[in-house]
């Protein structure tokens, strides 16, 4: 039977996922008017286990040829901000020329104030990876499988006094995985949800807020020969309270419930929920950490689970013209089947990334990498998957009159 199982996106987006290589977009830049930056990227890598197998089964382990192609538009007015971008990684094996492999990402995002008091941000971004350990998900088994994520939402906030501030947000994101690529699998399966959100922070003072968080989701899997249900709607609702150690450092604690309802069966069940959080930026020096547990719905051979995420990152310049760069991030995931539905399977994921980068001119930079990923599992065992490698990176910024 395929398993039942829907999308975690809400953890996935503050995460600082560890990632196979380092992220492929430009800093955000302040330069007024259009610009235009074009870029591109060389470098070979060590791949420990190409076809993500199982402790037990034969490893590929390979060198890989590395060509990226990448772009951005930039717009920064008065009161709009724009963003469009692409990266592609051309991926190309010294011994095995069939496991050649072409991975492709996207985003759009437009930050528009419409107001003293009322902004909007919209966004939109797609991935389509070849194994599911590269897509930012979390709660994946780790598979030789093309995937495809792609993902489409706002945000409205609105300052309702001057300490009081309201958001709302809604997404919807769709998730597809290469079934012709490996017909038999049995316990992946995509599908689309929608999640819309309400957040209402007070400042009680210059260092404490309060406030209130609620978000809904609803999940459908592609119709199949499930035996199942295959709708799942989740509601998340939190107290949270944040407060500002100093001028840099910041903490953040929520908790509340989540309640669980299964459309197809009827099933209702309540769950906690909690949630915390840590940050410290100071000019480049930048440290972050934040941890959740709620019952969240996610794409996972495991059903419809229960999940705990931790990540860390921090980003820490060498010198003080910021020439040298290492930054560094860890990211742990557990995933747990819900037991009334009698579905399910255990796994744990650890992801670790470290990149120590150099500024060669202001046109080329070079990078220094390493990405490792553990998955233990009750359906196929332990995964483990280390990529090193060096890159250089070209790109020069052009304006646009």
């Amino acid at each position: 039977m395929r398993l039942i199982a829907a999308l975690m996106l809400a953890a996935t987006l503050f995460a600082g996922r560890a990632s196979a290589q380092p992220a492929p977009w430009q800093p955000e830049r302040l330069t007024e008017g259009w610009t235009f930056t074009p870029s591109g990227v060389f470098g070979v890598l060590w791949d420990s286990n190409v076809t993500v197998r199982n402790q037990g089964d034969p490893f590929i382990k390979e060198w890989v040829g590395l060509v990226a192609p990448r772009g951005e538009m930039d717009f920064n007015g008065r009161h709009t901000r724009f963003n469009a971008g692409y990266a592609g990684a051309f991926e190309a094996y010294r011994r095995f020329n069939e496991l050649n492999r072409y991975e492709q990402r996207g985003r759009v995002s437009l930050h528009q104030t419409l107001s003293e008091r009322l902004t909007l941000d919209a966004r939109g971004s797609y991935a389509v990876t070849p194994t599911t350990d590269r897509l930012e998900i979390g709660t994946l088994p780790f598979l030789d499988i093309g995937s495809t994520v792609a993902e489409v939402g706002g945000t409205l906030q609105y300052r309702l006094a001057r300490h009081t501030r309201m958001s709302g947000d809604y997404r919807v994101t769709r998730i597809a995985f290469d079934r012709e690529q490996q017909p038999l699998l049995s316990f992946l399966n995509g599908g689309v949800s929608q999640t819309p959100s309400l957040t209402v922070t007070q400042d009680l003072s210059r260092r404490v807020s309060v406030g209130g968080d609620w978000q809904y989701t609803h999940a459908v899997l592609d119709d199949d020969v499930t035996l199942g249900p295959n709708t799942f709607n989740v509601q998340n609702l939190l107290g949270q309270v944040s407060y500002r150690l100093s001028q840099t450092t910041s903490i953040s604690g929520a908790a509340g419930g989540s309640n669980l309802s299964v459309s197809n069966t009827g099933l209702r069940m309540w769950g906690p929920a909690f949630r915390a959080g840590l940050e410290h930026q100071r000019e480049r020096l930048k440290v972050t950490a934040r941890y959740n547990r709620a019952f969240v719905p996610s794409f996972s051979f495991g059903g419809l689970t229960g999940n705990q995420d931790f990540s860390a990152g921090a980003v820490l310049p060498l010198t003080r013209g910021g020439r040298w760069t290492i930054s560094g991030s860890t990211t742990y995931s557990r995933t747990e089947p819900v037991k009334e539905l009698g579905l399910g399977f255990r796994l744990d994921s650890t992801w670790y990334s470290g990149t120590v980068g150099y500024q060669v001119a202001p046109w080329l930079r070079t990078e220094g990498f390493v990405s490792s990923m553990h998955q233990t599992s009750t359906a196929r065992g332990d995964i483990d998957r280390t990529r090193i490698g060096i890159q250089f990176i070209t790109s020069k910024p052009l304006r646009i009159e």
